[in-house]
């Protein structure tokens, strides 16, 4: 996707409070508050109109699914109407943003809400970031010019909740371009007219022989699938990581090898930073910046970064 112009509203001069994203030159309108301040999401007049609404926040304690991240998509006539009273999924997780997607005009209607919901709901479980909590919808029924509409919706959608801070849509890094298995100490080149490849690092830290690529994607930094980790849990991990390890092996995306010393990722794993992905790897405590080499110049991350500083500057 090219260029675009997004104007993003404070509400409220805060921006972590109600915000109000769109596109320039498009009708889609997401909205996007803290869960404590549901209210004045509420009390928008677009909060009255047809549209989707997502709740984002951490998984429940006892959640074993691998995903420390909680979503539920659902559509509306009007938000208002839909929390008046309990919400049925209020406490499935512990809720800390809640988003409204509809438009500034009034074509928008139920028909293209289920249509969205259905498209978004597929969209968040091929990214597989996050566990969704939304029973399976239908698809409905739209003629094609409806059907275009609905999805330009979904793709504005998509692009505006990242905006606003909600990578749950964001799709897998293969999904959006394919990468080739990177190889140490080769470059690989793009021309203008050719999006950017990922930069892709090997792990390299301590001597110790675990192969396991990184991919950096957006804010996220990305194990790819096929990476081994080291399978003990060492002293050094901590509680958070050690818990977050064993719950990648209940979703079954860390999952056992022939070698009794390590376990592979069966899917891409995204994480915060190089230092969670590199003890996701590692099965200890392990400083990120000097745990990753990048494939073609082979310079720790912490050095690379650094020569991406300078080379803007040149």
């Amino acid at each position: 996707m090219g260029t675009q112009l997004i104007r993003l509203t404070l509400v409220e001069g805060d921006p972590e409070g109600l915000r109000i994203a769109a596109i320039a030159g498009r009708t889609t309108v997401v909205l996007a508050c803290p869960w404590t301040q549901m209210k004045a999401l509420i009390d928008r007049p677009k909060a009255g109109r047809p549209g989707v609404y997502f709740m984002t926040g951490p998984t429940l304690s006892d959640d074993i699914t691998g995903f420390d991240q909680a979503l539920y998509i659902g559509e509306c006539d009007s938000l208002a109407e839909r929390f008046a009273s309990k919400h049925h999924k209020a406490d499935a997780a512990e809720w800390s943003q809640i988003f409204l997607a509809t438009t500034s005009e009034g074509t928008f209607n139920k028909a293209h809400a289920r249509n969205a919901e259905y498209r978004l709901r597929q969209i968040a479980a091929e990214a597989k970031r996050s566990i969704v909590l939304t029973q399976a919808s239908a698809v409905g029924v739209l003629d094609e010019g409806d059907t275009a509409f609905s999805l330009e919706f979904v793709s504005n959608v998509e692009t505006l909740a990242q905006t606003l801070g909600m990578t749950l849509f964001r799709p897998p890094i293969s999904k959006r371009q394919p990468i080739p298995m990177a190889v140490s100490g080769v470059v690989v080149s793009t021309t203008a007219a050719e999006p950017a490849m990922p930069q892709v690092f090997d792990f390299d830290y301590t001597n110790a022989s675990i192969p396991a690529q990184l991919v950096l994607d957006g804010s996220e930094f990305v194990i790819r699938r096929g990476s081994r980790a080291r399978k003990a849990d060492m002293p050094g991990l901590s509680y958070s990581l050690r818990a977050q390890r064993e719950r990648a092996r209940r979703a079954g995306i860390l999952v056992a090898t022939t070698d009794a010393k390590f376990e592979e990722f069966a899917s891409d794993y995204p994480t915060r930073s190089t230092s969670a992905a590199g003890s996701m790897v590692y099965g200890s405590s392990c400083a990120g910046p000097i745990a990753w080499r990048h494939v073609g110049t082979r310079l720790l991350y912490k050095d690379w970064l650094i020569q991406q500083t300078e080379a803007k500057h040149d």
